[in-house]
Order: C-alpha cells, then structure tokens, then sequence
C-alpha cells in the first residue's frame, strides 16, 4: 500500500473539510479518485457514440449532392463535439482533427 501527502491553502483545506461532510479525509479522496475513473470511462462512452453518429450522418447524407452543404454540417459537428464537454475531448483534439479532415475529404470526394 503507498501513502501520499498533499498541501493545501487554508482555503482549500477549508473546502474540502465542508465537501468531504462525515467522511474521514481518506475516504473522501478515495470517493473522488473512483468518481474521476467512473466519469472518464462515461465520457469515453459518450465520445465514441458520437463519432458513431456521425458517421451515420456522413453514410446518410451522402447523396446530398450540394458539397458546401456537407461541409457547414462537418464543420458544425466538428465544433459542436469539441465544445460541448470540453474536460471528455481536451485529450482527443487530434482525434477530431484526424475525423474532420477525414470526414471532408470524402465528402469532396465522394467516397
């Protein structure tokens, strides 16, 4: 087993006292380490449904023969997943990235 010590202002230690409620101070560093784990894998979930989705928007819209029309919608997309939770994609911009580009040489080529 391994022991880890932590500095923190008055401020914050002040903060912490009032969050952790009647948990000791290890059982409540323990809660947030497993919520932190439990919100990670949610949010991975989430992040791989809806680069699903869009690609069954992009399978869906191919016919769609107006190529500036698809490529507002990939760029709204693209902007929309990275801003709507911020803390699930901050470590997957180059993923987008990879997606978007993907997503509108396909559209342009149509493929």
């Amino acid at each position: 087993m391994r022991q880890i010590s932590l500095k923190l202002t008055d401020e914050e230690y002040k903060k912490m006292e009032s969050l952790r409620g009647s948990k000791t101070i290890t059982e409540y560093f323990k809660m947030l380490l497993s919520s932190h784990d439990e919100t990670i894998t949610n949010e991975s979930v989430a992040f791989q449904r809806l680069f699903s989705d869009v690609a069954l928007i992009r399978d869906t819209v191919r016919g769609i023969p107006k190529q500036k029309d698809l490529l507002a919608l990939a760029t709204f997309m693209t902007e929309v997943s990275s801003i709507a939770n911020t803390p699930a994609y901050a470590n997957h911009q180059d993923k987008i990235q990879q997606l978007y580009q993907t997503l509108t040489s396909q559209i342009q080529t149509g493929e």
